[in-house]
């Protein structure tokens, strides 16, 4: 059975990634979500829904602030603990919000769930890999 998300547009979530978000320690107040596409992995051009967005603001990046071309970055890691960094930009020409994550093609395939989070005092952005996360049964 699948379950639409609130902020990430016409996202479906399977029961098992509904499960697995649950289970991971991130906080609650504000996950980005994103359901990656062959251009997000290929061409790293990822719009930044308004999950993202919604996430951006927590660490003081808003989006309707930003110039055509300016970009915030941040650091970030897989959750399994590989290094990453998190770019909030709005796109030269157009203005398109977007958000980056490097390694992200080495960490995800298309069709993943990726769960942008954090813990404790925001010093650093968790990028989560809902689809291939185990998780421990208790």
């Amino acid at each position: 059975m699948a379950k639409t998300i609130k902020g990430a547009k016409k996202m479906q979530l399977v029961e098992n990634e509904v499960k697995k978000l649950f289970t991971i320690n991130l906080q609650n107040d504000g996950v980005g979500l994103l359901r990656l596409t062959p251009t997000m992995l290929n061409k790293s051009i990822i719009d930044a829904n308004k999950s993202i967005q919604k996430f951006a603001l927590l660490f003081g990046v808003d989006f309707e602030a930003l110039k055509c071309g300016e970009k915030r970055v941040m650091e970030a890691e897989f959750v399994e603990g590989d290094p990453c960094k998190v770019t909030f930009y709005k796109a030269k020409t157009r203005g398109d919000r977007r958000v980056s994550i490097t390694k992200l093609k080495a960490n995800a395939r298309e069709g993943d769930l990726i769960a942008l989070g954090y813990r404790g005092n925001k010093a650093v952005i968790f990028v989560y890999n809902v689809t291939q996360q185990q998780v421990k049964e208790a």
